[in-house]
C-alpha cells in the first residue's frame, strides 16, 4: 500500500511523463490511446493488474491496447534517463 505522498509523487512523475509524450508537436491521439499510456505508466508503480475499460474488438479498445505499447515504450525511455 502506497502513502499518501508516494501517490502524490507517483501521480506527478506519470503526469510529467504524460505531458512530455503527448503535449509537443506530434500526430494527434485519442484519449483511448491516452489512456492505456497512462494505465501502464501507472501499472510500473501499483503492480496491480490492468483493467480493461473497453470492449474488446471496439475501436477504443484497439487504441488503449496501442497507448500501452507507448506507455511501456515511455517507461523505457525514462528508465534509460534515470540511470
Amino acid at each position: 500500500m502506497t502513502s499518501l505522498r508516494q501517490q502524490i509523487e507517483m501521480d506527478a512523475l506519470v503526469d510529467q511523463l504524460m505531458t512530455s509524450a503527448f503535449d509537443r508537436q506530434r500526430d494527434p491521439r485519442s484519449e483511448a490511446y491516452k489512456v492505456g499510456a497512462r494505465a501502464l505508466l501507472m501499472r510500473r508503480f501499483t503492480n496491480e493488474p490492468l483493467h480493461l475499460p473497453y470492449m474488446p474488438g471496439s475501436a477504443e479498445f484497439d487504441a488503449y491496447q496501442l497507448g500501452l505499447d507507448e506507455g511501456r515504450a515511455i517507461w523505457s525511455t525514462h528508465q534509460k534517463a534515470v540511470q
